[in-house]
């Protein structure tokens, strides 16, 4: 069964972007949006208003990169005051005007480890109760709660499993070969929380060799699919949620962002 995706905004991209690594990201906030974008020497973060609400001020800020874009993630404080860059040994925190605000030295990452299992990180839920991961073969989605709500309990990580979906109940690509033993569905490394029951994953990876990516809304009470979204236009990439009721994707031309709500 498909889900009609309803058109809530078009938000223009800061910088030009090709391709999921370029692209800018969006997080809610009071009255609007806020897009933030990576390139080679800056991050770039501009506020939106949502219709009827008041334009923020100031619109766009701009923190200067300490190291190039390959070399790690980053974040913006949501006062967005502040920029961290994550490095392969060091957190850096900086402000617009490129000074550093504080440092701190790490080891090299290591893999996210839940229970005896090696996942993938894929959202923390509104409320903070919950995360979503993927098993790194991409077969299984699984929500595991807090055991108090505060991240304490029997488990050593201090989490335990709610409920797993695996990737089989999913049907196959429409367009794939009658046959083809190689066209598996699996889930994407991306992924989020709607709303604190709803999530939205994609299959845009295993989708790739026979048409389209396809995204799915997945009931988080019951861990079942509820249907594939259906846009009323081409979008591109991966859907990305933003925990109000809402949810991302990119234009099919890489030059703006589209936010949707069901």
């Amino acid at each position: 069964m498909n889900t009609s995706a309803r058109l809530v905004a078009t938000l223009t991209a800061p910088l030009p972007f090709s391709g999921a690594d370029d692209a800018p990201s969006v997080l809610s906030r009071p009255g609007g949006w806020r897009l933030v974008q990576r390139g080679d020497t800056e991050v770039v973060v501009r506020d939106a208003a949502r219709a009827g609400a008041a334009a923020p001020e100031p619109a766009e800020v701009r923190f200067p990169a300490p190291w190039p874009r390959r070399f790690g993630g980053y974040a913006v404080a949501p006062t967005g005051d502040l920029a961290v860059f994550a490095g392969p040994h060091a957190l850096r925190a900086v402000d617009i005007t490129g000074a550093v605000r504080w440092e701190l030295w790490h080891r090299c990452w290591a893999v996210d480890r839940f229970g005896d299992e090696d996942r993938v990180l894929l959202a923390v839920s509104p409320s903070g109760g919950r995360l979503l991961t993927v098993t790194h073969d991409q077969d299984a989605l699984t929500v595991h709660r807090a055991a108090d709500g505060t991240g304490s309990g029997p488990d050593a990580d201090g989490w335990s499993v709610e409920g797993e979906l695996g990737a089989d109940v999913l049907p196959g690509h429409p367009e794939a070969e009658p046959g083809d033993e190689d066209a598996c569905v699996f889930f994407d490394y991306e992924g989020g929380f709607v709303d604190e029951g709803t999530a939205v994953v994609g299959t845009v990876e295993s989708d790739e060799e026979s048409g389209a990516g396809r995204h799915w809304f997945v009931d988080l009470t019951g861990l079942r699919v509820t249907g594939e979204i259906a846009y009323p236009f081409p979008v591109s990439g991966l859907p990305r949620a933003l925990g109000d009721g809402t949810w991302y994707t990119a234009s099919a031309e890489d030059d703006a962002l589209h936010v949707w709500a069901r």
